[in-house]
């Protein structure tokens, strides 16, 4: 009789005991599951946070060479175009908004913490040397012409001059070096930042 008691017992300890092993792994599988959600919900948000860096890196990128080549784009046709206006209704006076070489500035400028400091220096370097030298240089040309100082011909081929071969030269440079950064934040994940 104590036999079967104690088989009885110990069959029942045996079913309390798997009972609570089987317990005790549901509650530590939910918990690791609420766990592992946790971390995927983690993951998630460190991996939009690290795109949207990224897209605000490459972004930078794309907006610094469309702010060069609209400032390009107005020296190269807009400020012509606006003399060949002036002179067809028979304006004396001309004038041209001397913000746009600043306002560029001011935008790249802003933008300059997320380029690497010899990328900065190209796009000063163009900037300056090339662009503002233009835009400011064919103001001069067309007063120097006004005054009688200047030929047609020297206002007709300032612009062409000014941003022809060496500037093509230092464009195609600074173009190379804002594809490379644009490539190592995309495809190396990294930011040129030095």
């Amino acid at each position: 009789m104590i036999e079967k008691i104690y088989s009885v017992l110990s069959l029942a300890l045996l079913i309390v005991i798997t009972l609570f092993v089987y317990f005790l792994k549901r509650k530590i599988d939910f918990r690791l599951r609420r766990q592992e959600d946790r971390i995927c919900q983690v993951r998630e948000i460190l991996l939009a946070a690290k795109k949207e860096k990224y897209d605000t890196l490459i972004k930078t990128v794309y907006e610094v060479w469309e702010q060069l080549k609209e400032l390009e784009f107005t020296i190269r046709y807009k400020m012509p175009e606006r003399v060949e206006q002036a002179q067809q209704n028979g304006e004396q006076f001309l004038e041209f908004d001397k913000t746009i070489p600043n306002q560029t500035l001011l935008f790249i400028e802003k933008r300059s913490i997320f380029l690497t400091e010899e990328l900065n220096q190209q796009i000063n370097y163009v900037l300056k040397n090339y662009l503002f030298k233009a835009y400011n240089g064919y103001i001069y040309v067309l007063n120097e012409a006004i005054n009688g100082r200047k030929t047609l011909d020297v206002v007709n081929s300032f612009i062409p001059t000014i941003l022809g071969g060496e500037y093509q030269e230092q464009l195609a440079t600074l173009e190379k070096m804002l594809a490379e950064q644009a490539r190592k934040i995309l495809y190396n994940n990294q930011i040129a930042r030095k």
